[in-house]
């Protein structure tokens, strides 16, 4: 452990935190933080590339709190989410946009936070701010297109209920967090 020291170091201004985790692949390294991605060599730090758009104004909940907690690839596309709800693809050797698909209206109060997943050709992500009541979802893209597969609702539809515990409705709709916390 002593032996152990600093090769580099990359400032990433105006980034009060990061809580993503970096994905290396054939030594580059992609950081993120909210609305942005930076490509870096993971010998030297040295910037390949950023992507980056503006932080969006008025959010709630962690997408207005500035995190972004990661991407996923699945070949020469890098995936991530935007603090407006947005899901979109890079090049990412170049850092090019590619597509950028809306998944809910950011002026629901609709945000994303968390990196995606790939399986097979699909994307799937999710929306958060649902501590703020909202009606959450998982969706599901198409890796080259950025068209929509398929949306599970985690959240049912207003009026309706999860059955919880054995067999007793809850009092409102709750997604994991809050049907464990209700116990």
């Amino acid at each position: 452990m002593d032996q152990l020291s600093v090769q580099w170091f990359f400032p990433i201004p105006d980034m009060p935190m990061l809580e993503g985790t970096p994905v290396v692949i054939a030594g580059v390294m992609y950081v993120t933080g909210p609305n942005q991605v930076y490509a870096l060599d993971a010998t030297n730090g040295r910037e390949v590339w950023r992507y980056a758009q503006p932080r969006t104004e008025g959010l709630v909940g962690d997408p207005a709190i500035g995190l972004n907690r990661g991407v996923a690839v699945r070949g020469d596309l890098l995936f991530t989410v935007t603090d407006h709800a947005h899901v979109i693809a890079l090049n990412r050797f170049t850092g090019q946009l590619v597509w950028d698909t809306e998944m809910a209206d950011s002026y629901e109060h609709y945000g994303a936070v968390a990196a995606p997943l790939v399986v097979d050709n699909l994307v799937i992500a999710g929306v958060s701010a649902g501590d703020t009541g909202l009606r959450g979802f998982l969706d599901a893209y198409h890796a080259d297109t950025g068209e929509r597969a398929w949306r599970f609702w985690t959240i049912p539809r207003p009026g309706r209920t999860w059955v919880r515990d054995v067999g007793r409705p809850g009092r409102h709709g709750t997604g994991l967090r809050r049907h464990v916390a209700h116990r």
